[in-house]
């Protein structure tokens, strides 16, 4: 019989393996929950699960997540996606603690404000959630692998790309294999400086894909204009930058791919 929670407990807090992927101190959940939810959201979250501790400390939905983040806490190896288990409890803690508050003891002015607060937070987190559901998932790699596929299928791929920027395997040694087509031959740039070496092969495809921070770099600049090079399209849409940047999204990462292959541009 495997008992998978002393076994997670062992290998991470009393062997420490996690730990060779990286440490942080104990109170990081607390800036990632800051820092990753859109502001005043952060607040939002932290000040009311603790004023329902304080009103409600013997609620279910307190005693579920506090011994959650006290043992992550623990944990030295922290990453946001583990915070996903509870993300679903947060607006019931959110409305749990709206409905602790004692609105006939608030004076008219404070009540009205919290009103707006509420009202203004829902609005923000609607265009949050329209957002996201336009958005492709992650940065959207899924998208620059499947234009790649429809330019010139029969054709085999040679795919230019730098260190993050192989929408296939981002983080080498990972690849994405059900996505990854037989017929694909990989350049890796190492180094700007190594880029006017980048041989083309006429009887493929030749794609350039590149992160959009790495676009600003003069010498990429004049690598695509002396190959010819068109832009085909980036992983994330342009009309949804504006907002992602307002959500604190790191569009620097955004995939763009570029293409010699002449009959996508007629």
């Amino acid at each position: 019989m495997v008992f998978t929670t002393w076994n997670y407990i062992k290998v991470n807090l009393i062997d420490g393996k996690s730990a060779k992927f990286g440490t942080s101190p104990w109170y990081y959940y607390f800036y990632y929950v800051f820092r990753f939810s859109f502001f005043p959201f952060g607040i939002l979250i932290i000040s009311t699960f603790l004023f329902l501790l304080y009103k409600r400390p013997k609620n279910i939905f307190i005693w579920t997540i506090l011994p959650f983040i006290v043992i992550h806490s623990v944990i030295a190896h922290k990453e946001l996606r583990f915070l996903f288990p509870i993300i679903n409890f947060v607006p019931v803690i959110i409305f749990l603690a709206i409905q602790e508050i004692e609105w006939n003891k608030l004076n008219r002015r404070w009540s009205m404000l919290i009103k707006v607060l509420v009202s203004a937070m829902l609005l923000i987190n609607l265009f949050g959630v329209i957002t996201a559901s336009l958005k492709p998932a992650g940065i959207g790699r899924m998208r620059i692998t499947q234009k790649m596929q429809q330019i010139e299928p029969t054709k085999p791929i040679n795919l230019i790309h730098f260190k993050n920027s192989n929408p296939y395997d981002p983080w080498g040694g990972l690849p994405a294999k059900f996505y990854v087509e037989q017929s694909i031959h990989y350049t890796k740039i190492e180094s700007l400086n190594l880029i006017d070496s980048i041989q083309f092969e006429d009887n493929k495809r030749n794609f350039l894909v590149v992160e959009m921070k790495d676009i600003q770099e003069q010498k990429l600049q004049d690598f695509i204009t002396d190959r010819k090079l068109r832009k085909i399209d980036q992983s994330i849409p342009g009309y949804l930058i504006p907002f992602l940047k307002v959500y604190g999204y790191k569009t620097q990462d955004i995939l763009i791919l570029y293409s010699d292959v002449p009959h996508v541009f007629e």
